[in-house]
């Protein structure tokens, strides 16, 4: 089994899963190398929003719930391992709006239109519909989570938040 580049690491602080995933990503940026290649997700510039804000952001205007946001986690760990890709800030953005978008969809009953999602994330109709375009068929349309799966990551996230509230508890 592979094992994911965001298990084996420690977090620095959180207090909900949301943060969690923040630093999550973050630590999994500072362990990249920048990458040279172009990818559908690079954006020309790094977004001036610091991530923690967008995920904040993305999570309370599409009502992302912690089950969907650990499908997401999920959805991006396949799709760096399947394309290869080294995470880094020009890219993080776009990629968990285009996971978590998927994940909305696949797992909720209810959920906005591509539109919605673009204007919350800040790209266009257009680009939008391209990303998960690329995503899907990257991951090979694999969106199902297996309960054993899904039981793994949340469990990563949950000792990722336990130990920041007992570092944290140490510190006060």
């Amino acid at each position: 089994s592979t094992q994911s580049t965001w298990e084996i690491q420690m977090p620095k602080l959180l207090t909900t899963l949301h943060e969690t995933a923040s630093l999550i990503l973050l630590d999994c940026l500072s362990t990249s190398i920048s990458s040279t290649k172009s990818t559908p997700y690079t954006a020309q510039y790094t977004p001036a929003i610091p991530l923690s804000k967008y995920i904040e952001r993305i999570s309370a205007l599409s009502l992302l719930e912690d089950e969907t946001l650990v499908c997401t986690l999920i959805y991006i760990d396949r799709y760096l391992l399947a394309s290869g890709m080294k995470l880094t800030a020009h890219e993080v953005h776009r990629l968990f709006l285009t996971a978590s978008t998927l994940a909305l969809k696949f797992h909720c009953d209810d959920y906005f239109v591509n539109s919605y999602y673009a204007a919350v994330g800040g790209v266009s109709l257009e680009e939008l519909n391209e990303l998960e375009k690329d995503f899907i068929e990257t991951i090979g349309y694999e969106l199902y989570v297996e309960k054993n799966v899904y039981k793994r990551y949340e469990k990563a996230l949950k000792l990722y938040s336990n130990i920041h509230r007992k570092n944290s508890a140490d510190l006060l």
